[in-house]
């Protein structure tokens, strides 16, 4: 595509953003700044916290480094460079064990070498005291998240892209590294989950299918959490997102975002006790164990669905951003954080009635968010530091950023930021 052929369509686009923008300044309400903004790497991609070592720690998807934040203060602590193995290598997850003070971040990149597979996968591991590198580890694969089983010293990787159509959790011990077993999951496995009561791990599989279409329906591998077994694989809808762990009641949550509904799986036996209604889209989800409630991110109706999550029964909608994409929740505070996409800003609701407590202005692309219950603040990832925009239309600015990285290409995109939220007020 030409450059004038990007400007007529930057043009066009820009004219359905002013739009859209200005219906939704006149119904939004008004979004209030962050406490801080806090520059990161390029497209950064996932955001752990060590609460009991205050820090956090982004990981920079297209420069391979990792952004180490004081949580207290708000402010980046140093930034690691890390070498993944494989060609054109990019981080994508990360997950904490706080117990030992570890923390796993994984990538992949291509390789030729592998019989199996056409990516490889690294596994860094980070001292999360001392914020520095302990040691790398490969697997084959491509990464698609990490969990960490703090009671069994276990970290699950998860990776796809193998020649038998099927994923792999790789079961690593959360001291050494070393790989205790690969076992087979479903095929294009999306995320995981640890129920630490109940000693089990979900898989949320989207399954394939030859066609292209989107109307096979989903599996979720469920596996014993101590030694890596697999206890039972359940059906569930059509294109499954997400999962969450209700662990006082033995409940896990998937979304099925082409089904538009919420599967109730009972984490301990694997079998799904309940199918139930969400909105139009259903993606990220939350849950506040003490409020008994489930909080679900409906992409295409802009809305939060909250949840029964003893039993899954429907209690009420809530209005919040444009795209909302990501959810976490402060059970302390009892208040969930919702990020939404398109509007550049974080819904906060109180987890027990469901109100909007306030919206608070983010970065662009929020993609990931994280929540320290000692500080009782919330961290937002973006992939664009312009958090205070000289435009008050998110749109506009949206679209202009994403016309700009087309042409300026890779080398030359943004930095990403973290926004800190104060959940306390």
């Amino acid at each position: 595509m030409t450059r004038r052929a990007l400007w007529w369509v930057g043009i066009g686009t820009l004219l359905v953003g002013v739009t859209c923008d200005a219906i939704w300044q006149r119904n939004g309400p008004t979004a209030i700044d962050p406490l801080a903004t806090v520059a990161v790497g390029r497209r950064p991609a996932a955001l752990a916290l060590d609460d009991r070592t205050g820090r956090a720690f982004a990981v920079n998807n297209l420069d391979n480094t990792i952004s180490v934040l004081d949580t207290h203060r708000g402010q980046l602590v140093r930034t690691l460079s890390v070498r993944p193995y494989g060609l054109r290598p990019a981080l994508q997850a990360i997950a904490v064990d706080t117990r030992i003070g570890r923390a796993y971040a994984a990538g992949s990149g291509f390789t030729f070498k592998s019989p199996t597979s056409a990516f490889v996968s690294t596994v860094v591991i980070l001292d999360t005291r001392r914020a520095g590198v302990v040691k790398s580890v490969s697997l084959p694969g491509l990464v698609r998240g990490v969990a960490v089983d703090d009671r069994t010293g276990r970290v699950f990787v998860l990776v796809d892209g193998n020649a038998m159509n099927h994923g792999d959790v790789a079961v690593l011990d959360a001291t050494t590294g070393g790989l205790l077993r690969t076992v087979p999951v479903g095929a294009s496995p999306v995320a995981l989950a640890v129920d630490d009561r109940a000693g089990r791990l979900l898989v949320v599989n989207q399954g394939m299918s030859t066609s292209g279409s989107l109307t096979i329906r989903g599996t979720v591998s469920v596996l014993d959490a101590r030694n890596g077994q697999l206890v039972r694989s359940v059906t569930v809808g059509q294109r499954p997102m997400d999962v969450a762990i209700d662990a006082r009641t033995g409940r896990a949550f998937i979304s099925n975002s082409v089904s538009d509904t919420i599967s109730v799986i009972d984490t301990r036996g694997g079998r799904v006790l309940a199918t139930v209604a969400a909105g139009r889209q259903p993606d990220a989800m939350a849950v506040d164990e003490q409020a008994g409630h489930l909080f679900v991110t409906n992409v295409a109706a802009n809305t939060v669905s909250m949840l029964d999550a003893r039993g899954g029964a429907f209690l009420r909608t809530v209005h919040v951003g444009l795209r909302p994409l990501v959810a976490t929740v402060d059970t302390r505070t009892h208040r969930v954080l919702v990020a939404n996409d398109v509007s550049g800003t974080a819904t906060v609701l109180d987890s027990a009635t469901g109100l909007v407590v306030r919206t608070v202005r983010v970065g662009l692309d929020p993609v990931d968010a994280a929540v320290d219950e000692r500080t009782g603040r919330a961290f937002v990832l973006n992939l664009s530091a312009d958090g205070a925009r000289p435009s008050s239309l998110p749109l506009v600015n949206r679209i202009r950023a994403l016309v700009g990285r087309i042409v300026a290409g890779p080398a030359r995109e943004p930095t990403g930021s973290v926004n800190v939220i104060d959940m306390t007020r």
